[in-house]
């Protein structure tokens, strides 16, 4: 789906931006839990200078690696940088609070939600390439894709999703 996200926002004079994009995908979901944990969470536990740490921790391991990709291999080593800081943050972020925040339930929630991002991955993968046309492609992948993965969590009868479900019968 990236080469399709590139040339549909762009052109096709941006395609090298492909594996950097790729690269970076998982982001989304490090910086939403570093942020969650870092940002909220740590704070109202009086934790500010912990967080303050592992930035900071971060932000030099970040630079670090820059010095050395950066030449090597430009925009892609950006991205490896920057995939590895932030879950490195992440990490030491969850190992930090996982006294204070996880509980059964909650991992529990977050590997049918991991199990259910993969086999969309899969599901999109396997049927992307028998599309023609972007804007084909980008929205059959879009709506596949959520079918995918909030079917799997029904079958789960994922907690969260259950919630939902439930206050739109009510309504």
């Amino acid at each position: 789906l990236s080469n399709q996200l590139i040339i549909m926002l762009s052109s096709e004079k941006f395609l090298d931006a492909v594996l950097p994009m790729k690269i970076l995908c998982p982001l989304i979901m490090f910086i939403s839990i570093s942020n969650l944990i870092g940002t909220q969470i740590f704070p109202a536990l009086n934790k500010e200078k912990t967080s303050l740490l592992v930035y900071s921790i971060a932000i030099l391991v970040n630079i670090a690696i820059n010095i050395v990709l950066i030449p090597k291999i430009g925009a892609t080593g950006a991205a490896v940088s920057t995939i590895i800081a932030e879950g490195l943050v992440t990490l030491i972020l969850l190992i930090l609070s996982r006294k204070l925040i996880f509980t059964k339930e909650c991992f529990i929630n977050f590997f049918e939600c991991l199990l259910s991002g993969f086999l969309m991955y899969i599901v999109i993968y396997f049927t992307l390439p028998h599309l023609h046309g972007i804007i084909l492609q980008t929205s059959i992948s879009i709506l596949l894709g959520c079918f995918t993965y909030c079917s799997i969590l029904f079958a789960f009868k994922n907690v969260y999703l259950m919630q939902i479900i439930n206050k739109f019968i009510r309504k």
